[in-house]
């Protein structure tokens, strides 16, 4: 009724003056509705105004019911607006606070660096114990090389090793699938369990493991095992913001020189290393003036450029990031260098899978064959 009375008060007005004289005697009952149609019959002007005037009404009240609605959610603001004054943790705006994650922990490269210096040890063992068998299960992956029983073994035992060490390191191996997206930035482990499967199948002792930890987008940590010979052995380098540390089986590795280089980048880059299935060696042969030697996987060939074995290792093609992870972080912490043929620094990255041709080795000794290539550095 409350709605209702205005305008009842304003037809209540509007007659207040009018006498409707009452007849003799008792008058007859009528229903509103038929006293309506029979006032509308006899004025037809008396029921337009009548029909205008209900019109009226219902829209005054359908107006007046959104404006209440409307009220609610106004104090609901109100209220939101007291909670953000009082600092409260309370929703906001109808949304949950949103906080940024907690930064990941500091990793302990040092601590880390142990580990992984057993877990490759461990790998390379399983891979020993496949070749004293005499025998090994072969398969083909869809468009690249074989693939072995001791790839899955060094593989399984990387895996359990060393997913627990960093919460949330994301996995990137040759024999095994990606478990989630990459994201750049965040802990990456970069795996090949066994570079070099057509070495080991032939029994060439040129094949090895490499694994690498990449961290915010750089590679901070790397080992490559070499499991060939009497007893595995096992190189490591770490890399930091002022700080480079390579070993090789707990005994320090010199830092690498570039003697037999002058000031100007001239001179005898020493023994050029290249992959022995690239037989670009053969045109290379006749444009260097230099010895060129071919060697087994891309682990073992940084590994003799990072001890001195090799001067420069020359890739001539494409590779990928899991073949060279391991062995550039030794490279790194000996004090050599990665060069694209143009001169310029490869920056690795686990996004990156395949990188172009590069030169590795000691600074000097890169650059006198990049120079002896013809180009400008």
């Amino acid at each position: 009724m409350g709605l209702l009375e205005p305008r009842l008060r304003r037809r209540g007005a509007r007659r207040a003056g009018v006498h409707r004289p009452r007849r003799a005697g008792r008058g007859r009952a009528r229903r509103p509705a038929a006293a309506a149609r029979r006032r509308t019959r006899d004025d037809p002007a008396a029921g337009a105004h009548r029909a205008h005037r209900h019109r009226g009404g219902r829209r005054r009240v359908r107006v007046r019911r959104v404006r209440l609605q409307r009220a609610r959610p106004r104090l609901a603001v109100a209220r939101r607006h007291r909670l953000r004054a009082d600092a409260s943790p309370a929703r906001h705006h109808g949304r949950c606070p949103v906080t940024s994650p907690p930064p990941p922990p500091a990793l302990d490269l040092d601590t880390l660096r142990d580990a992984l210096e057993a877990a490759v040890h461990d790998a390379c063992e399983a891979i020993r114990t496949v070749m004293r068998r005499g025998s090994v299960r072969v398969g083909h992956k869809w468009g690249e090389g074989p693939v072995t029983e001791a790839d899955h073994a060094a593989d399984e035992i990387l895996h359990r090793r060393l997913t627990p060490l960093i919460t949330g390191a994301h996995w990137l191996s040759e024999e095994s699938e990606q478990e989630h997206p990459l994201v750049p930035g965040e802990p990456t482990w970069v795996i090949d369990p066994l570079d070099g499967t057509r070495e080991f199948l032939r029994g060439l002792p040129e094949f090895g493991v490499s694994v690498g930890l990449f961290a915010e987008d750089r590679l901070v940590l790397g080992a490559a095992g070499l499991p060939a010979g009497e007893e595995p052995v096992v190189y490591s380098g770490l890399v930091t913001d002022g700080r480079s540390e390579a070993r090789v089986d707990g005994v320090w590795l010199p830092t690498l020189d570039g003697s037999g280089v002058d000031a100007d980048g001239e001179g005898d880059p020493g023994r050029i290393v290249v992959s022995r299935w690239d037989y670009e060696h053969r045109r290379l042969q006749h444009r260097l003036p230099f010895d060129v030697y071919p060697l087994g996987s891309a682990v073992v060939k940084l590994v003799h450029a990072a001890t001195g074995e090799a001067g420069v290792y020359l890739s001539t093609g494409p590779r990928s990031v899991w073949d060279a992870a391991g062995g550039a972080a030794v490279l790194a912490a000996a004090g050599g260098v990665i060069l694209q043929t143009n001169g310029q620094p490869l920056h690795l990255s686990p996004q990156q899978e395949r990188i172009p041709p590069f030169v590795a080795g000691a600074p000097a000794r890169a650059t006198a064959l990049l120079r002896s290539l013809g180009v400008e550095v």
